[in-house]
C-alpha cells in the first residue's frame, strides 16, 4: 500500500504523529526533523517544494503550481512552548476531546492541511494553493519564518492561519501589535552590607518597571473584552549571589497594543520613563503592529458563510489579544483571515482541542480551498 493511500483521511494519526514530536521552538534540529517528516509523508504528491532557513529556523513551502504567490496560502507553525512535564507530549483524548503539548496551538492545522493535500492527490494540479509551516512563531513572532518569507516576495490573494486567540470559529477583525523589548539596567558592584554605597541593578530595575506597570489598565480592568494595551513582565534576570549587590540586571517585556498604538509610541513611553533612570536603557526584540481585516471582502464573506454553514455558528467578529505571523502579510495589504474551532489551555498544562470541532475545521477549510483555489 502506498503511504499516500495509508495516510489518506487519517487526521487522529497525523495529528497524534505531530504532537508526540517535541518541537520546542529552541530545538531547532527536533523541528526541522518534523519538517522532514513532513515532506517525506507528502512526497509522492504533485507539489512544488520551498524550503528555507533563517538562523536555523527552518521553513517548508508546498504549492499545487510553481508560483509564490498561489490564490490561497495556508499558514501554520509547528514549533510549541516548552512543557516542564514531558508527559505533555504524549497524544491523549476522551470522548470529546484530544489533548497534548501543542494540539490547539497549533498542530491540528498542520495535520489538517497534510489530510487535505493527501485526499486531493493527483488532483492537486486543478488547484493554486499552497501550505507554509514555520518554527519560530513562538519564539520569534516570525521574525525567521513569516517575516522573512514574505520579505522574499512570496504571497497569496489570502491566507488562512487559524492561530486567532478569540471565540470558537469567530473571525478576528483586528488583531492587537506586540512589542518585545529588553529593559537593561546597570549597577555597581560590592558588598551586600552596603547598600548606601552602591547602586543595585535589580532595585533600579524593579523601580522602573514599576512605573511603566502603572502606564497599563490592571485587572480588573472593567472591559470584558478587554480592548486596551497589556504588559507582560517575562523574565528577570541579575545579581550573583545574595551577599552581592547586583551590578547588572535586566527584563523581557512583551507589549500587546491596540489598533493605533504605534512601535513609535511604544518607543517613546519606554524613552519618557527612561528620563528619570539615566543608568536604564532599552533593547529591541522582536514584533509587529496591530492588523486589520476588511470584513467586506469577498473572500471573507465567503468564509463567514462556510463556517456558518458547517458549524451553525455565527459569531461576529472579534479582537484578538493574542499576536500571530499574520501581521506579516497584513503589513502588505495580503487579507489573513484568522479563525478557530473550540480549544484550550494554549501554553498551558493540558491543552485540548475538541474533536467535532477539528472534523468541522477540516471541512470548513476544504470548502474554502475548492470554492476560492479551485481552477480547473
Amino acid at each position: 500500500m502506498k503511504q499516500t493511500e495509508l495516510l489518506k483521511s487519517d487526521l487522529k494519526y497525523l495529528l497524534s504523529e505531530l504532537v508526540q514530536m517535541p518541537t520546542i521552538t529552541a530545538e531547532k534540529a527536533t523541528n526541522q526533523a518534523a519538517l522532514d517528516w513532513i515532506k517525506y509523508q507528502l512526497r509522492e504528491l504533485p507539489l512544488h517544494v520551498y524550503e528555507f532557513q533563517h538562523n536555523g529556523y527552518g521553513t517548508l513551502i508546498l504549492t499545487t503550481q510553481p508560483t509564490k504567490h498561489p490564490k490561497v496560502l495556508l499558514s501554520a507553525h509547528i514549533d510549541v512552548i516548552p512543557a516542564d512535564d514531558p508527559k505533555e507530549f504524549e497524544f491523549r483524548e476522551d470522548d470529546s476531546r484530544y489533548y497534548g503539548r501543542g494540539v490547539f496551538d497549533m498542530k491540528f492545522a498542520v495535520a489538517t492541511y497534510m489530510q487535505l493535500l493527501l485526499e486531493l492527490g493527483d488532483e492537486l494540479k486543478n488547484y493554486d494553493f499552497g501550505v507554509i509551516f514555520t518554527t519560530d512563531e513562538e519564539a520569534t513572532g516570525g521574525v525567521d519564518g513569516a517575516g522573512r518569507i514574505v520579505a522574499a516576495g512570496w504571497g497569496a490573494d489570502v491566507v488562512i492561519d487559524p492561530d486567532a486567540i478569540t471565540p470558537a470559529w469567530a473571525i478576528q477583525k483586528a488583531g492587537k501589535g506586540f512589542w518585545r523589548y529588553r529593559i537593561k539596567s546597570e549597577g555597581q558592584s560590592g558588598h551586600g552590607s552596603r547598600t548606601w554605597i552602591y547602586r543595585n541593578a535589580i532595585a533600579q530595575l524593579m523601580d522602573y518597571l514599576r512605573d511603566l506597570s502603572g502606564r497599563f489598565p490592571s485587572e480588573p480592568c472593567g472591559d470584558p473584552k478587554h480592548v486596551h494595551h497589556t504588559l507582560n513582565i517575562g523574565t528577570i534576570q541579575g545579581g550573583q549571589v545574595a551577599n552581592q549587590i547586583a551590578e547588572s540586571a535586566h527584563a523581557d517585556i512583551d507589549m500587546r497594543v491596540v489598533p493605533g498604538f504605534t512601535q513609535q509610541r511604544v518607543e517613546g513611553m519606554l524613552a519618557e520613563i527612561a528620563q528619570n533612570y539615566p543608568h536604564i536603557s532599552y533593547e529591541f526584540l522582536s514584533g509587529s503592529e496591530w492588523v486589520e481585516l476588511d470584513m467586506n471582502l469577498e473572500c471573507v464573506q465567503r468564509m463567514q458563510a462556510i463556517i456558518t454553514e458547517v458549524t451553525g455558528e455565527a459569531n461576529e467578529p472579534h479582537l484578538a489579544h493574542g499576536a500571530s505571523e499574520a501581521n506579516y502579510d497584513a503589513a502588505k495589504d495580503i487579507p489573513v483571515i484568522l479563525f478557530e474551532g473550540p480549544g484550550g489551555n494554549n501554553h498551558a498544562v493540558g491543552e485540548w482541542i475538541d474533536k467535532k470541532g477539528l472534523d468541522q475545521f477540516a471541512e470548513i477549510i476544504t470548502k474554502f480551498v475548492e470554492q476560492e483555489a479551485r481552477i480547473g
